[in-house]
């Protein structure tokens, strides 16, 4: 059963407000990589993308119990390397400052991607 808080919950909670759902939450493969889940629309299944919780390059807790999140990224098709931004349609840097207009800029690329499809 997933946490009820944290900023993973906030951004779930957020995707679903505007109708995507997770389909598969991965557990990271690579150094940089904690999780990622697919997202898909619930009104148009042709809609997904993935969205990566990549870890600080520079951490020293590289995976351990408790990575360091530096960013979350959505990406169209899954990512090759920690900086690939080549396919990206939303970030977030994860400051603790403002994390909710952040998360609502992050909810608005990710609304205009579906516009565009």
């Amino acid at each position: 059963m997933r946490r009820k808080s944290g900023f993973k919950y906030q951004i779930e909670q957020k995707l679903l407000s505007v109708g995507f759902e997770i389909t598969e939450i991965v557990n990271g493969d690579n150094w940089w990589e904690e999780e990622s889940w697919n997202i898909q629309s619930i009104y148009d299944p042709k809609i997904s993308f993935y969205v990566y919780f990549i870890i600080d390059p520079q951490s020293e807790n590289i995976r351990d119990n408790s990575p360091y999140i530096y960013e979350v990224r959505a990406s169209l098709i899954p990512l090759n390397n920690w900086n690939d931004d080549s396919n990206m349609i939303a970030s977030i840097t994860m400051s603790k400052r403002h994390f909710e207009i952040k998360l609502n800029n992050f909810t608005e690329d990710i609304q205009s991607y579906r516009l565009a499809t």
